[in-house]
């Protein structure tokens, strides 16, 4: 199959004046949860979404899935996203196309002082293909069984990391839209999560802060406290060792120290 390279919109790292990039009113999906369908117990196989709810259509199709080949769902930027659309059909079923949708995005929800819900929207990928079908061409008539439609496209380099926050998110997801000449469309779509990694190697080695903090007593000296880590950068699993000096110049009693690990986010 040919690899197919995706166009996507606003280059990454492109920003506008907070002025005229928010907008209000906000209209903006939520983030999508990693299991966007349901699990049929009876079936094992997930709901599928229809657009029309047919009971005898419905019935003709008894799994429509997006399956990625790496099955933890996790991309770095650059590699290849690559899987099959399955479709499992119960009896002849005429298809007028296949449609592929691949979706990189991010959203900034930010509520004014004056309770107005301000919000901005950047999109990373934004890539559509045909699995199944042609423009302009009649229908197809898909024989009962299993059918499945292969993908491979490149993820772009430059991917922010997917990320769920209070104000915001960056999100990438699939999704899929089986047509009928009747009118019936079926739809699913999938999460699947980009990791930008970081060079370690680019951090400094030792990562020191020096803090001095005045105490409001007549002929008291600063409190000096210096804190220092091994390097400038960790992966999860790995320990954070701390190392700290406390020099107490003043006439107030330290009776203790703490440390915490904080997460700061900032949009934009």
């Amino acid at each position: 199959m040919e690899i197919a390279r995706p166009s996507h919109g606003k280059s990454v790292g492109e920003h506008r004046p907070v002025s005229e990039r928010l907008r209000r009113p906000v209209h903006c999906r939520p983030p999508l949860q990693l299991e966007t369908s349901t699990t049929n117990k009876r079936t094992n196989s997930q709901d599928v979404y229809h657009q029309e709810r047919s009971p005898g259509m419905a019935r003709k199709l008894l799994k429509f899935l997006i399956l990625f080949d790496n099955t933890n769902l996790l991309y770095f930027p650059g590699q290849f996203l690559s899987g099959r659309v399955l479709v499992e059909l119960e009896e002849d079923t005429p298809a007028l196309g296949l449609h592929f949708h691949v979706v990189g995005e991010g959203v900034v929800r930010v509520k004014s002082p004056r309770a107005e819900r301000l919000y901005d929207r950047e999109n990373y990928i934004d890539f559509r293909m045909r699995l199944l079908g042609e423009p302009g061409q009649g229908s197809v008539l898909l024989s009962p069984g299993i059918h499945s439609f292969p993908f491979k496209l490149g993820l772009p380099l430059g991917l922010p990391s997917t990320f769920l926050g209070k104000h915001g998110w960056v999100q990438y997801y699939c999704k899929a839209a089986l047509r009928e000449p009747n009118g019936l469309t079926h739809k699913n779509q999938q999460v699947f999560i980009v990791m930008n990694p970081i060079d370690l190697n680019l951090e400094p080695p030792i990562l020191a802060i020096e803090h001095k903090l005045g105490v409001s007593c007549v002929n008291s000296g600063p409190v000096v406290c210096r804190v220092s880590l091994d390097r400038g950068g960790y992966v999860p699993g790995e320990t954070i060792g701390i190392s700290a000096t406390v020099l107490n110049n003043s006439k107030v009693t330290i009776k203790g120290t703490k440390a915490s690990l904080t997460e700061v986010t900032y949009n934009f």
